[in-house]
């Protein structure tokens, strides 16, 4: 990973083995510049406090506000504040891998009524016993009060986030070399 990571198209990887130990040596490898990125929800927490830059999320598909909140405060160094969000929603994220992504997440929003639950071959409807899981999953955060930040206003797609945040005013031009990731690597040398 560190001769890829001195590759200047190479911006930065996916993370996703759920290997916490091999998370951080990757982090210990590469520039600090390098943006590493869990690709497993649940593990979103440790891999931003060992140096990672977010998450490429399943469950932010079913809360995308309180996936991007958790991060965000992860971001910021407010682990308890991040940890609060996870702890209430972490049955979620395991349970969207009882089957094969995207089955448990189609499921799961089409019981919390956010779309239909309409199956088209290659996908089929969860097996019986996972439905019950998923369901179950669901009910146990959804009697929790409603989180108390407010929803995301959509998503920006990776390739042009920069763009997209800067038309949200999320991030101005004037701040967003500031912002890890988005200082070219040629002004960060």
């Amino acid at each position: 990973m560190k001769r890829l990571a001195q590759i200047e198209n190479i911006i930065g990887i996916k993370e996703a083995s759920g290997n916490v130990s091999q998370m951080a040596a990757i982090l210990n490898a590469v520039p600090e510049d390098f943006i590493v990125l869990s690709g497993d929800d649940a593990i979103t927490l440790p891999v931003i406090a060992l140096g990672g830059r977010g998450v490429i999320s399943v469950v932010s598909n079913e809360i995308p506000a309180e996936m991007a909140e958790l991060t965000r405060l992860a971001l910021q160094g407010d682990f308890a504040g991040a940890r609060a969000i996870h702890r209430r929603y972490h049955p979620l994220m395991e349970i969207n891998f009882v089957e094969s992504n995207p089955i448990p997440v189609k499921a799961a929003m089409a019981e919390m009524g956010l779309l239909e639950p309409v199956w088209r071959l290659p996908l089929v409807p969860p097996k019986a016993e996972n439905q019950a899981r998923i369901r179950r999953a669901g009910s146990a955060w959804a009697r929790q009060p409603p989180a108390p930040y407010p929803r995301s206003r959509g998503s920006c797609s990776l390739r042009k986030l920069k763009s997209c945040l800067t038309r949200r005013r999320l991030i101005t031009k004037k701040n967003i070399n500031g912002l890890p990731g988005f200082q070219s690597r040629a002004e960060s040398r």
